[in-house]
């Protein structure tokens, strides 16, 4: 209730600037859709901004940011240059069957040219695709594969966590520079 009282307090004289430090924190599952949808509709006509550390969040509403590190900013630009930053070459396939069946799959997509794969947690297959191939034709080529074995498909994930992952990187480059700066 403190969250949303402060938020709602921040919001009576109407400014064009609204800072905004952890707003969904300690929300339930509706009241923070409800905070999420409402900082992206201010976000048209005020400069909103907002401290979280919830990633998730960022992903949701957010056109620009800024990570900061031990008290300096490392990073700032568009959620687009930010999640360029990482290769998005890759696919998570959550399958269902019997794993020693995966096992062969891997082996078969591990056959194909410019692909990789190996086994993930669960029943999940990591497929890797060299930047020279392309993405949607390699995809097909390994669905096809699925299609052809005992195995059923139950997700595709591309991109997942990126903006985690972007921010991990970030911070991994930052600590490689050390005393650099």
């Amino acid at each position: 209730m403190c969250t949303r009282l402060g938020l709602a307090a921040s919001l009576v004289a109407d400014p064009p600037l609204l800072l905004w430090d952890e707003p969904t924190a300690g929300l339930d599952p509706t009241a923070r859709r409800f905070t999420l949808d409402l900082i992206r509709e201010l976000g048209k006509t005020k400069t909103v901004v907002v401290a979280t550390h919830i990633l998730s969040d960022i992903d949701q509403i957010c056109d620009h940011l800024g990570v900061m590190h031990e008290g300096r900013m490392i990073f700032t630009g568009s959620m687009q240059d930010m999640k360029r930053r990482l290769r998005r070459d890759g696919f998570s396939l959550e399958l269902e069957g019997e794993i020693d069946s995966i096992r062969v799959l891997a082996q078969e997509v591990n056959n194909m040219e410019g692909i990789d794969a190996h086994l993930g947690p669960g029943q999940t297959l990591l497929v890797r695709i060299d930047n020279d191939r392309g993405r949607a034709r390699a995809l097909a080529e390994v669905l096809k594969l699925i299609d052809d074995s005992k195995l059923s498909l139950q997700a595709v994930h591309s991109g997942q966590n990126a903006t985690e992952n972007a921010y991990l990187q970030l911070l991994q480059e930052e600590e490689a520079h050390g005393f650099h700066r």
